[in-house]
């Protein structure tokens, strides 16, 4: 996750937004003090209209939501008809003031999994922004999800968690103020992508496809796993470094499905990765959150 600090005194937004959107559509890319900005007037709308949770009631319901099955179904879909990053979104936790010295915003990254606003992002982006949240649940202190157009949607609340395998779910708000967007859900493939495969990976701050392939798979203890096998699939490396801000962000095989969630980097050189390498979830992991699909 990406910290992003105060504002300079100075800082005058309109006119610094205004000059961004000459240079591109894509609200994701704006300069990180324009992006900060943003992002403050857009979590501070959602308190005017009372869409917003309170962070700090976020947190808890993480815990909360440990292990809970959603009563809804992930369609197993590993030959997508299309796809596209309309379904990707920057989240944004947003402290207004820290001790103060200023706003403080955790930016990561999530997609669409569901139609009506449902979100896969990583776990570990609210543990390291909950340090600096106040314990005050009125405070205005929130998350929000922001589309390549600049439109903020409140999260709202969680839907399920799985810290273990670093994935929540979330739902998202009506977007603050009204907006005709739609949040396109991206097909999710159950099937683990063999060590070799081209996939892409969705990186920020370019907020682009970036190509890479499959390394290895690792269980839960560290072990080395195969697929084809009964080994479970914990984590994938892949041959890139993300940067900061990309955890949460969709990984995709050759067809366009999801087949893992980014989760960091690892970027102490050894024998085996002589540059490092950047992990995931399989996609896989998932579907433990939501009903198995039953046909009579």
């Amino acid at each position: 996750m990406r910290f992003v600090n105060r504002l300079p005194p100075a800082f005058r937004p309109v006119k610094c937004i205004s000059q961004c959107r000459r240079l591109t559509t894509d609200y994701r890319r704006l300069p990180l003090v324009a992006l900060q900005e943003h992002l403050m007037r857009g979590a501070q709308s959602c308190f005017t209209f009372q869409t917003a949770t309170p962070l700090a009631s976020l947190l808890d319901r993480i815990e909360d939501k440990h292990g809970v099955v959603m009563d809804r179904i992930l369609p197993y879909q590993p030959t997508p008809d299309q796809q596209s990053t309309d379904g990707v979104v920057l989240i944004a936790h947003v402290v207004p003031d820290w001790k103060g010295r200023g706003p403080r915003i955790g930016i990561s990254t999530g997609f669409v999994i569901l139609e009506g606003g449902v979100v896969v992002t990583c776990c570990h982006t609210f543990d390291e922004i909950g340090p600096v949240v106040p314990p005050n649940s009125k405070a205005q202190s929130t998350s929000v999800a922001m589309t390549s157009d600049g439109t903020i949607y409140p999260v709202q609340d969680i839907k399920a968690s799985l810290p273990e395998h670093d994935l929540v779910v979330l739902q998202l708000g009506p977007p603050c103020p009204d907006s005709s967007v739609i949040l396109r859900p991206l097909a999710v493939s159950p099937y683990p992508p063999p060590v070799g495969t081209d996939l892409k990976v969705h990186i920020h701050p370019d907020h682009e496809w970036e190509a890479c392939k499959v390394l290895m798979y690792k269980n839960a203890i560290g072990s080395k796993a195969e697929t084809g096998t009964y080994d479970d699939l914990s984590v994938m490396e892949l041959n890139t470094l993300i940067k900061p801000g990309s955890s949460g962000g969709p990984v995709i095989d050759e067809y366009g499905a999801v087949c893992g969630v980014l989760r960091g980097t690892v970027r102490v050189p050894s024998p085996m990765f002589p540059k490092g390498y950047s992990f995931a979830t399989p996609a896989e992991k998932l579907f433990e959150m939501f009903k198995f699909p039953v046909e009579f």
